[in-house]
């Protein structure tokens, strides 16, 4: 079988790297990008894949035209929230011209019906079909999609084609979504959700698993049992950043400042070690870490764009399981410290000041008030005076339970596991239908 894999972020996403190395091992991988990720694919890309660019978007008037109705009507995920703080953040990171525009575009979709579909939109897509999809037998796609046009091809030309979806948060705030595509998913919870939130037939969505948690599956059954040093040489609790819109960031420094002080104050035999976030660019932002006398700033992992190495990723989980306690303010390494024996807090520490962007709304994702906050209380660290509550009793099994709560909806598997369980839904892929 030859393998399409249409490919975004591929620098960041090493577990997607992991899986087309997997499917080449046994199958012909062809992998297709846009031009301005061209250097990137190259430089990841396994040996013995082929790289080809996509060319469908057109820049006629009418396709001008498609793209802007689509971007003022598009149809929202019933997690309007969720959906609209997104955007919001998105604004937050332009800047000048962009942000006028990204903001007036808000502001007039907010207002105007939003009916027009996805798969409306691909319908009205006249792709320019010089893409070269010649020898392949099927096509994988990643949320969120990397090129509409070529999507639209695939689809209205009757090639089969599958989109995994890749975040538990893709769910509830991205909008494209197409229910003649096969849609893969983590567990039975974002299944409910892709159908609950996006209209999404349950019969398009199958369920195989996160390759994101196959680098758990690596850590518990291949590298867990050689550990026999502690990476650090005292007792501390972990922090975990999570915000890379830089104009948040300077908030969840603050928010780490103000733990420091309060496991200083209430435990004071432990200390802070404190992750920043792995693909923030602009690293000053994190400057007051490094001044904070009670803070340890893990950033070893760091390298020259935003892969992250091996050995650092399995060190991830080592720090992990070596710590008291983890503290997060809403990133999937609060479920993937799930899989360790170390108990997982959301902290919400920050009240609502009526402001689109802030920290209390990044806490209060819909995925992290229905899979943390929700699903287990007592982990949802509400305020300081019950952070230090969580710190004073932090062995206390209790603590735990969303540990066994995570690992009882989640199958955790090797690479080559998730790679078969791919290539088994790609075989069963039928001509898309109307």
């Amino acid at each position: 079988m030859t393998v399409g894999f249409v490919v975004t972020f591929f620098d960041f996403r090493n577990d997607v790297r992991r899986v087309v190395e997997c499917v080449a091992q046994d199958h012909e991988v062809i992998l297709f990008c846009q031009r301005k990720d061209r250097e990137q694919v190259q430089t990841h890309a396994p040996a013995g894949t082929e790289i080809r660019l996509i060319k469908e978007e057109g820049h006629r008037f009418s396709d001008r035209l498609t793209r802007l109705k689509y971007r003022l009507r598009r149809a929202i995920p019933a997690s309007t929230q969720n959906f609209y703080l997104m955007e919001a953040f998105k604004i937050g990171r332009m800047q000048g011209r962009n942000k006028r525009m990204g903001q007036a575009f808000y502001d007039l979709h907010r207002l105007l019906p939003n009916r027009y579909t996805y798969d409306q939109y691909l319908d009205d897509i006249r792709p320019l079909r010089q893409t070269d999809v010649s020898g392949v037998d099927a096509f994988v796609c990643f949320s969120e999609i990397a090129d509409d046009a070529f999507l639209s091809r695939l689809i209205n030309d009757g090639l089969p084609v599958l989109t995994y979806v890749y975040s538990w948060d893709h769910p509830c705030k991205h909008t494209r979504f197409s229910v003649r595509s096969q849609n893969l998913v983590w567990n039975q919870g974002l299944a409910d959700d892709l159908h609950e939130l996006q209209n999404v037939p349950r019969s398009n969505i199958s369920v195989v698993g996160a390759s994101q948690f196959c680098y758990v599956h690596e850590y518990l059954t291949e590298y867990r049992q050689t550990v026999t040093d502690k990476i650090f040489d005292f007792p501390y609790v972990y922090m975990g950043c999570a915000i890379g819109i830089e104009s948040l960031v300077a908030d969840e420094v603050d928010v780490a400042c103000e733990l420091a002080d309060v496991v200083a104050r209430e435990t004071p035999g432990l200390k802070l070690v404190v992750r920043p976030y792995p693909p923030l660019r602009n690293w000053s932002l994190y400057d007051r870490l490094y001044a904070h006398p009670a803070i340890v700033v893990d950033d070893d992992f760091r390298s020259k764009d935003r892969s992250v190495g091996q050995r650092a990723l399995m060190e991830k989980f080592i720090k992990l399981d070596q710590a008291e306690g983890f503290f997060h303010l809403g990133t999937t390494l609060g479920l993937e410290c799930c899989f360790t024996s170390t108990p997982s807090f959301m902290l919400d520490v920050r009240p609502d000041d009526g402001q689109a962007v802030n920290v209390y709304n990044f806490v209060h994702q819909y995925q992290n008030d229905k899979y943390l906050a929700d699903a287990a209380p007592v982990n949802h660290a509400l305020g300081w005076e019950k952070v230090g509550q969580i710190l004073r009793r932090v062995g206390d099994p209790k603590y735990t339970e969303l540990n066994a709560l995570v690992q009882s909806q989640n199958n955790v598997q090797s690479f080559s596991s998730f790679a078969g369980a791919l290539l088994a839904e790609l075989k069963q892929l039928k001509q898309p239908t109307k």
